[in-house]
């Protein structure tokens, strides 16, 4: 069969499920549901879990699209689970296949997606598709706004990333960050750049010095536009520049009113100061609670911070097995904290492994009267000793 041949046989059977469970309803393919037992229904299914990889294994870009959507989500309908290396494979396929849509997905995937199974985020290659997009060209049948928002989305991604000390892309991060910046302005009034072009101007740049009053400037006019990082960036400047309790407090409610408008990285610091006794504007079940809301978000801090929360009982009770169980998705996310941490407990666990097997070898060896075979597990031992030692003295 040829591809489209292939495409044909699985959107012939996406049409029937369709038909199965939704009747005339307006639906997305890559909806969720339960499943209907007919064997027309099975057969449907059968087909487009054959003839759908297949097709987008020939570089069928439809097809691509369809299934990297697929993975990307998960369907449990058809029976293709989220999987984000597999996401990454079709997703790759359309963008090749000039797909704007597949494209956003896969720079989203390649920033913020979650790392198992053999997937690897790439930041490097999110940033350089955030950059062909921003150049596309408008599509036929493409509105003028369509247009600009998804160009500016590119573009915000791109100095968002760049002000994260993306050094290896270039040499000048923030010059080119501010350059971008402007070129938003150019298309439209979009409240998040400005909290971008605060910051700039409060860091400097190669070619620019830092200017507080322009940063200023900017943060109030990304909050009179609604932007809730304008109002963390700028609130969370004042409490740690402030030289009085008035200039703290306004930090601090600006901050508040991030956090009320639902800013996730103004939610995560909002929750670490109560646990760490900073903030008296919630008990620690509160921050816990904030914690797990970011955690659904797979924010990394906040799904690191929550397994603290578990392995200590900080808010909630004690549960080992939740703590690991979030210490390992914080990992996944790239949580710096997460991995040094799961490092820390896999070498402990490998000193305790090598112990054990001392002690048991020790006691061999003077059960038997063999004191050669107990020196060489006492002096191994010691070894290993000296090696935790030393690592944990370079922590």
């Amino acid at each position: 069969m040829t591809p489209q041949q292939h495409f044909d046989a699985a959107k012939k059977g996406l049409d029937y499920i369709h038909q199965q469970l939704y009747g005339n309803h307006t639906f997305s393919i890559l909806d969720q549901s339960s499943s209907t037992s007919s064997k027309e229904y099975e057969e449907a299914v059968n087909a487009v879990r054959t003839h759908l990889p297949a097709a987008a294994d020939a570089k069928h870009a439809e097809a691509a699209k369809l299934l990297g959507n697929m993975y990307y989500i998960g369907n449990s309908t058809i029976g293709f689970e989220a999987d984000n290396l597999k996401a990454e494979k079709y997703l790759t396929i359309a963008h090749r296949g000039d797909d704007i849509e597949s494209s956003r997905k896969l720079a989203r995937l390649m920033r913020y997606g979650r790392e198992q199974n053999g997937f690897k985020r790439d930041l490097q290659f999110a940033f350089a598709i955030y950059e062909t997009i921003s150049k596309t060209p408008r599509r036929a049948g493409q509105t003028e706004e369509e247009f600009v928002d998804i160009k500016v989305e590119a573009l915000y991604n791109m100095a968002d990333m760049l002000l994260e000390n993306m050094e290896f892309y270039c040499s000048d991060p923030v010059d080119t960050a501010l350059h971008i910046c402007n070129d938003i302005c150019r298309f439209k009034i979009y409240p998040d750049n400005y909290a971008l072009l605060g910051l700039i101007h409060l860091t400097g740049g190669k070619t620019f010095k830092p200017d507080i009053n322009n940063a200023v400037k900017f943060f109030k006019f990304g909050m009179s536009k609604g932007s809730a990082r304008a109002y963390y960036e700028y609130g969370k400047h004042l409490c740690m520049t402030a030289t009085d309790r008035r200039q703290h407090a306004e930090g601090y409610n600006l901050v508040k009113e991030a956090v009320d408008r639902n800013y996730i990285e103004a939610v995560v610091d909002w929750a670490d100061s109560i646990i760490l006794g900073q903030n008296q504007a919630g008990d620690k079940v509160d921050a816990f609670w904030l914690l797990r809301g970011a955690a659904a978000e797979n924010h990394p801090r906040a799904t690191y911070n929550l397994s603290i929360c578990y392995a200590q009982g900080i808010g909630t009770g004690v549960d080992m097995k939740s703590a690991e169980l979030y210490l390992n998705s914080a990992a996944e996310l790239g949580s710096p904290d997460a991995l040094k941490l799961l490092q820390t407990i896999a070498e402990a666990r490998e000193s305790e492994r090598k112990n054990s097997g001392f002690f048991s070898r020790l006691k061999s060896g003077l059960t038997a009267g063999g004191k050669s075979l107990a020196k060489d597990a006492a002096q191994q031992a010691s070894e290993n000793f000296f090696e935790n030692l030393v690592k944990s003295f370079l922590e």
